[in-house]
């Protein structure tokens, strides 16, 4: 549907331009709504928008500070104490609200590269992790974790260092986590995925 939107756009602009010279390609679709939908739809359609950005907002601030207080906090005892435990979360609430306020402020340029770019980077890690556990029999938690912190730090140089496009970024964050995981898990002594199960 998203790509579908672009192109008939796209073919709405070739005979009808929606953008001077040299404006931001992200206000196409948002000047449409406004100069060329019906007065009622135009702000049904806005209001959707508005709603589907403020329930992904909210849904991303709960997981991060669910796993944030789970991860973190759980081994220090507040989980014991209700209270102190929502107390915790709500604090942990306002901090990664406030980082992710602070990543609205850097200029990124365009929205749709940004948005894959950013994406780009767990995800090349998170496939490359999938794949270890899968393929790798003998890999372990070491192996993992320093595999995908490798994962992430590769693409993170590539992304600083180099000219490749983004669309390359989860393959490389894919095979650097394996590889590094794979190495790794037969280097450190752990548990084998194996034989836990």
């Amino acid at each position: 549907m998203f790509l579908l939107v672009g192109v008939l756009l796209f073919v709405f602009a070739q005979h009808s331009p929606l953008l001077a010279a040299g404006e931001r390609t992200d206000r196409i679709l948002p000047l449409f709504l406004v100069r060329e939908m019906p007065v009622g739809l135009a702000g049904l359609l806005l209001a959707s928008i508005l709603a589907v950005a403020m329930s992904n907002a909210s849904g991303s601030l709960n997981s991060l500070a669910a796993s944030s207080i789970l991860d973190f906090s759980a081994a220090a005892g507040h989980r014991q104490d209700p209270a102190k435990f929502l107390k915790l979360s709500r604090q942990m609430t306002l901090v990664w609200g406030a980082v992710l306020m602070a990543f609205g402020f850097v200029p990124w340029g365009s929205l749709l590269e940004t948005g894959l770019t950013v994406a780009s980077f767990p995800l090349g890690s998170l496939l490359g992790l999938f794949l270890l556990g899968t393929l790798d029999h003998r890999a372990n938690t070491s192996g993992a974790l320093i595999g995908m912190i490798s994962g992430l730090a590769a693409t993170i140089a590539v992304w600083k260092l180099t000219a490749v496009a983004y669309t390359w970024y989860v393959l490389v964050g894919a095979c650097g986590t394996f590889v590094v995981g794979f190495a790794v898990s037969r280097k450190v002594d752990g548990t084998p995925q194996a034989s836990r199960e």
